[in-house]
């Protein structure tokens, strides 16, 4: 977790929705596109282009989401596919048969994609999981589908056909859950539109206090928290944003709904339980099709809770018999104890199966099956791409997968052999994407911490050339789009002749298993530790690619969130970058009064006071403008303009190279495919004129070569003394 997570991705809960419509229906959906795409003749392999990167269709959700039926037979997921011309996104529910002959049936309009939310109300942008429930015979589906704050229950059946409108609720559905026996869903419903806006007009008539629900940054009035929990971020929530749950009964039968009764809401509660303990793994059962009492249940512990006081501490794999006598049995085996991700219960076998992060920074996955009957451990499959959301079937795992190359598919592994199946490939068409070269890079940061990264050859490399080098910051896994929060497109600089850097930023995994979240936050403000962690990373694999002659002294480093944390750093304490690209530039002593209270105590607490100033200049780009020799181009979503001004005016006013770009109706995590387009080709053209002196054909606005001739000039001349 980053110090910073306060402001970046803290208590986040699926509360939110886009401000758009839906496509008319399209005259074909996107499988029958996939399997056209698929049967055309295949051309020649060809690089990517920026147009075909934002096409890539995803199974969507921020982690992607593949939902398993209770017969375990089937898998319901959302394929979407980015539309720039639209400025939309086409989004299906799809059922895929388990079972490498199955194909995928269309189960209905998915609506628009909700974006993830704090619980104090500010919309983050990235892409929230589906929300999906199979019926207890498995054979429908349940989902909310929807405009912002008015999503509704439909239904699909699994075997296709028309989606059906469920719900008409006035208020917000927060949560649902089908009856046991399936003739119901139960749905909790918080505060509706028209009660919401009826308080804020009664305040808004007699002048909004300025309280903790302004976030300046953010807008001009009052931020609306979630209905739960009854404080955000240790603040009392105010009474003039009343939220009353309330628990509904529909009737599947005649469709009619009605408040939930005594046994109705107790079974919902059970239901809600049942599933906090499956999301949390702290218990995996039996896996047989047939149902009944399982005969082992399998968890994950900490492996000393003395030693191990933090938040990330290594976990043992234990497991015992569902019924007495039960006494629990941990795995002995070396392989049993670490940073172990998930665990299933194998009741054909009695075996217990477990995900692991493992290898240098932990960059490799690898599946075990523990027999404790003989405390016998072996190794199902391992490897160095990403695997995530398994379910066990029968004799295999269902998981998602990707890999440099790769997008995110369906694949199946086979827990006897470890043989790999892909069950569903939504992008035929990477077959005929002339990819280059990844070497996975392995070394440490300045203070012993391993990390690594992903080094995406140039197309035309040959040795003895050097060519330039971009980084991109600050999670290296997966398909290798464009870093966290994908604005810096990796193959495709690639396919421009530069080298790219995915660069995975360093962990002290010592202090995170060894220390309480607050500890570990005060450690890395003490001196800055996590941004010098990343800093000194950076140096020494830059340090490493020139050592083996493969980077030319042109580099430029780009980056989000963190990563654009770490781009103001290293501007302000080197100038061994030629340009640089970052997506918000929010660090500086203003920000302290563009906060709530939580916020302004955080910053004085670790950070000082606005009045205090010598670790702000440390950390703020502004703040050490005269020493910034890198052009710097900022494009920033409208949200964030307001934080990232004091250090954009401050470069301006110090006569540095900077441009900033602002993009209406976005968030920390920009949403809309046609901004994602032309960021992604405004990032390629601003390294492609600094690292590579190339001016592109077409442009993403008419001027912009202009404006950047008079900047190069500009720097030029200071560099001369003229």
């Amino acid at each position: 977790m980053s110090a910073t997570a306060w402001i970046r991705s803290l208590a986040l809960v699926a509360t939110a929705g886009l401000h758009t419509g839906v496509p008319e229906a399209p005259s074909a959906n996107l499988l029958q596109e996939i399997e056209a795409a698929a049967s055309r003749v295949v051309q020649p392999a060809k690089p990517i282009t920026p147009e075909q990167l934002v096409r890539v269709r995803d199974i969507a959700g921020h982690s992607g989401v593949l939902s398993i039926s209770p017969d375990l037979r089937s898998g319901a997921f959302v394929l979407q596919q980015a539309d720039p011309e639209t400025n939309m996104h086409r989004r299906e529910w799809y059922v895929l048969p388990l079972q490498p002959s199955g194909s995928p049936v269309y189960a209905g309009d998915a609506g628009p994609p909700r974006l993830g939310k704090t619980t104090d109300g500010r919309t983050v942008g990235y892409h929230l999981e589906p929300e999906v429930r199979w019926s207890p015979d498995s054979r429908s589906i349940a989902y909310l589908r929807g405009a912002t704050g008015s999503e509704q229950i439909w239904l699909s059946t699994a075997a296709g056909g028309e989606a059906k409108q469920l719900t008409r609720s006035d208020g917000e559905i927060l949560e649902f859950n089908w009856s046991r026996d399936g003739s119901r869903l139960y749905y909790e419903t918080g505060r509706s539109g028209a009660e919401r806006e009826r308080a804020d007009a009664a305040e808004a008539r007699r002048g909004y206090l300025f309280d903790d629900r302004f976030w300046p940054d953010y807008g001009t009035r009052p931020v609306w928290s979630a209905c739960e929990p009854d404080k955000v971020f240790g603040i009392p929530k105010p009474v003039s944003q009343p939220c009353t749950r309330s628990l509904w009964t529909l009737q599947l039968r005649t469709l009619s709904a009605a408040a939930a009764t005594e046994a109705e809401a107790r079974e919902f509660a059970a239901l809600r339980s049942a599933d906090a303990d499956s999301s949390s793994r702290a218990t995996a059962r039996s896996s047989s099709v047939g149902g009944g009492e399982p005969a082992m249940l399998a968890w994950l512990q900490n492996a000393d809770p003395e030693k191990y006081r933090g938040f990330a501490p290594p976990r043992s794999v234990y497991a015992s018999s569902a019924r007495p006598p039960w006494p629990p049995q941990v795995c002995s085996a070396s392989a049993c104890t670490g940073a172990i991700e998930d665990v299933w219960v194998d009741g054909s076998k009695s075996t217990v199966i477990f995900l692991r992060a493992e290898g240098h920074a932990r960059s490799e996955k690898a599946l075990y099956e523990w027999a404790p009957a003989t405390n016998a451990v072996r190794t199902i499959y391992r490897t160095g791409e990403h695997i995530s959301q398994c379910s066990l079937i029968p004799q295999r795992l269902i998981c998602l997968h990707e890999a440099p190359t790769r997008a995110r598919a369906i694949i199946s592994i086979d827990t006897a052999s470890g043989r790999l199946e892909t069950l569903f490939d939504p992008n035929p068409e990477f077959a005929r994407i002339s990819f280059t070269t990844v070497e996975k890079l392995e070394w440490h940061d300045g203070f012993g911490n391993p990390t690594y990264g992903h080094l995406v050859y140039p197309v035309g490399f040959k040795p003895g050339q050097r060519f330039p080098l971009v980084v991109v910051q600050y999670r290296s896994r997966g398909f290798l789009r464009g870093g966290v929060g994908d604005e810096y497109p990796i193959h495709v600089f690639a396919a421009n002749r530069f080298f790219v850097l995915s660069f995975n930023a360093p962990e002290d995994q010592a202090l995170r298993e060894r220390h309480p979240i607050e500890e570990h936050e005060a450690r890395d403000w003490a001196d800055l530790y996590e941004r010098r962690r990343s800093f000194q990373a950076l140096e020494n694999v830059v340090d490493l690619l020139e050592t083996r002659a493969l980077i030319s002294d042109r580099i430029g480093i780009t980056g989000l969130s963190e990563g654009a944390e770490s781009v103001n750093f290293t501007l302000a304490h080197t100038d061994r970058f030629a340009a640089a690209s970052a997506s918000d530039s929010i660090w500086s002593p203003h920000l302290t009064y563009l906060s709530n209270s939580w916020v302004r105590d955080y910053l004085a607490r670790h950070i000082g006071s606005p009045s205090d100033l010598q670790r702000w200049r440390e950390l703020s780009i502004g703040m050490r403008a005269k020493a910034v020799r890198t052009p710097l181009l900022l494009q920033v979503a409208d949200r964030e303009l307001i934080p990232s001004l004091f250090n954009y005016r401050s470069l301006q006013d110090a006569g540095r190279v900077v441009e900033m770009h602002v993009f209406p109706s976005e968030f920390h995590n920009k949403w809309q495919p046609a901004h994602r387009l032309n960021i992604y080709r405004r990032n390629l053209q601003w390294f492609r004129f600094w690292l590579q002196d190339i001016e592109e054909a077409e442009p993403v606005d008419p001027e912009q070569y202009i404006r950047w001739r008079a900047l190069r000039t500009r720097q030029a001349a200071e560099r001369t003394g003229r």
